[in-house]
Parts: structure tokens; sequence; C-alpha cells
């Protein structure tokens, strides 16, 4: 119960704060926040969002829902990306964490300069040795 209110909050506080947003692959879940969304078979939900004060602060978020009695363990890598020459991104700073269960979630901020910046995030979801890998990326935001 507490893990599903947390993940109600970080959306209701995504969507209060104006975030650009985007998730993972697929578009089974779509119209969440303005984002898509992925179903696997221990992925329910992953979020990844990004936001930009007007001071230049990033804040960072990505959060990973699995699946009760089915997911054991999860891990986010999230990466704050800047964009470089129109085509290509440059990784500015790479955050990890791995959660016991099946939920977890991770926000960083960081200063950033003039510039358009994106997230880009892998998350990892374990049932037992099997595993599977889900990538989300945030639209990009303009500072």
């Amino acid at each position: 119960m507490r893990k599903k209110l947390a993940c109600l909050l970080l959306t209701l506080l995504f969507l209060f704060l104006g975030t650009v947003s985007a998730a993972a692959t697929d578009s089974d879940l779509a119209g969440q926040g303005g984002g898509t969304g992925t179903r696997l078979s221990y992925t329910n939900y992953a979020y990844t969002a990004l936001s930009i004060s007007s001071s230049g602060v990033a804040t960072c978020a990505s959060l990973i829902q699995g699946y009760p009695g089915v997911t054991t363990k999860v891990a986010i890598e999230m990466t704050l990306q800047k964009r470089f020459l129109l085509l290509f991104w440059t990784d500015e700073q790479t955050w990890s964490q791995t959660f016991t269960g099946d939920y977890g979630s991770l926000e960083k901020t960081k200063s950033v300069s003039s510039g358009t910046y994106r997230v880009s995030t892998n998350y990892t979801a374990y049932s037992g040795a099997n595993y599977e890998v889900v990538t989300g990326t945030s639209q990009s935001v303009t500072y």
C-alpha cells in the first residue's frame, strides 16, 4: 500500500510541476501524465521524467513498479544527457540504485547550463534469476 501511495504521489508531483515526461518502449499504458508505459513479464510500470527550474536545476526522476509476488528485485540506472550538435547526446551524470522487492524510485537534482537535456533510464526487473530490461527516455527539455 505504501509503495502504491508513493507512486501516486510522485506521479501527481510530476503533473503538478508541469514536467515533461515519457516512459519505456511500448504504449500499452498511454496517457499517464503525457507519457507512455510498458507492460512486461516482471515490469508493471516504468516512468521517466525531467524538469528544469527557472534557476537551472534539473530534477531527474525514475520509478519502476513490478508485480507483487513475481518481481523480487528492481534496479534503476538513470542518466542525465545533454544534446550535442543536434544529433548526439552526451552523458552529464549517471545515478544507479538497486531495490529489494517490486518497487523502486530514484530522484536526483543537478545544476545545468543552457542547452537541451533528457533523461535516459535503464530499468531491470528480476524474478529470481530471470530478469528483463526496459529503457525509458524523457522528452527533451530546453533551458
